[in-house]
């Protein structure tokens, strides 16, 4: 009777433990938002080293990276056609040996980034405000890759909108 107590209760630690770690991820978002609104357009050392895997939520293993952590969802665009899209998945293909076959969508390199926050409405045609960050850099800066990291989905002024941390690729 001890053992299925202690077995039982391992399972409720164990369920606990990927709950706390959902609401730091969570936190860590609000943190992050919250510091892009109040300093925006902060040159930033982007820590992301290549962008794998094209993304698609109906695959297994995919989803179950996402759901542990949807901070590692990314999507990838270039400023010279931002309409055109890929979405991945923001961790080293080392990672994933073995799970996929590793296809590098966006690979870092010795670049300058600007740090904003991406907002992008949850309705129809999902209006974002990409084109309104690239207007104030492009005034300095000629730009390139645009690399978006998924922070949290929340609602404002009575709309839902998911924030993305957006790195744009600039130079002198």
């Amino acid at each position: 009777m001890l053992n299925e107590k202690l077995t039982n209760i391992e399972i409720q630690l164990a369920e606990i433990k990927k709950q706390s770690a959902r609401i730091k991820n969570q936190l860590k978002a609000i943190s992050i938002i919250d510091e892009l609104k109040s300093h925006p357009y902060q040159e930033y050392n982007l820590s992301i080293p290549e962008i794998i895997i094209d993304f698609k939520l109906v695959e297994k293993n995919k989803l179950m990276e996402y759901i542990k952590n949807p901070y590692v969802f990314s999507r990838v665009q270039h400023t010279n056609n931002i309409e055109h899209e890929f979405r991945g998945i923001a961790v080293p293909s080392s990672d994933w040996e073995g799970h996929f076959k590793s296809q590098i969508l966006w690979k870092k390199n010795s670049h300058k980034y600007i740090r904003c926050l991406m907002k992008e409405e949850i309705i129809e045609s999902f209006p974002n405000n990409i084109q309104e960050h690239l207007n104030i850099i492009q005034r300095n800066f000629k730009t390139g890759y645009i690399i978006n990291r998924f922070l949290i989905c929340g609602q404002e002024n009575n709309k839902v909108y998911d924030y993305y941390e957006m790195f744009v690729e600039i130079f002198d």
